[in-house]
């Protein structure tokens, strides 16, 4: 469940700019929607140097996604250990980056075929890499628990939480 949204590009995010860019005269009805949806894809560009944050571990995503062929579960290694660098993995039309209920970075990715979601997790310091290839085999597999994710990998909501003043239930200090 979302409990704080980053960003996001639904129909009703864009809607509420270009309406208030009407109502403050800033555009006009005609061109509100084009200037809305530039100034939200700024907000994400904003997003990203704000959360331009190393965390000092690499970052992995975990997804469940909805495909052509049916669900799947992945994982996908970003190559990089900067929370901003997660905000450019989608591949959907309308996208939402949250913080959800658990604190952890996600992505809700809307695209032609199903929504596909997405966990972000930095990997735990000290983790063997032959534990890393059993727990992305797992992910693989569509096996990996809960108890397996936060055994090998840890949430990122805390950062965020910390540009963006707020708190998350069960908040370790970072």
């Amino acid at each position: 469940m979302k409990q704080f949204v980053i960003w996001d590009n639904s129909y009703d995010t864009i809607r509420s700019l270009a309406d208030d860019l009407i109502e403050n005269g800033d555009a006009e009805e005609f061109n509100a929607y084009e200037i809305a949806e530039d100034t939200n894809a700024e907000h994400l560009l904003d997003a990203e140097i704000e959360l331009n944050i190393e965390v000092g571990d690499d970052i992995i995503v975990i997804g469940y996604l909805q495909l052509w062929d049916g669900n799947h579960t992945g994982w996908r290694d970003i190559h990089s250990q900067n929370i901003g660098d997660c905000l450019h993995t989608h591949c959907g039309d309308y996208v939402s980056y949250y913080v959800d209920d658990l604190g952890d970075l996600c992505c809700k990715d809307v695209h032609h075929d199903g929504t596909n979601h997405y966990v972000y997790r930095a990997w735990k310091a000290g983790i063997s890499t032959d534990r890393k290839l059993r727990f992305l085999d797992k992910v693989a597999r569509n096996q990996v628990t809960r108890r397996d994710i936060t055994n090998c990998t840890r949430r990122l909501g805390e950062y965020v939480a910390d540009v963006y003043g707020w708190t998350l239930k069960g908040r370790k200090a970072v």
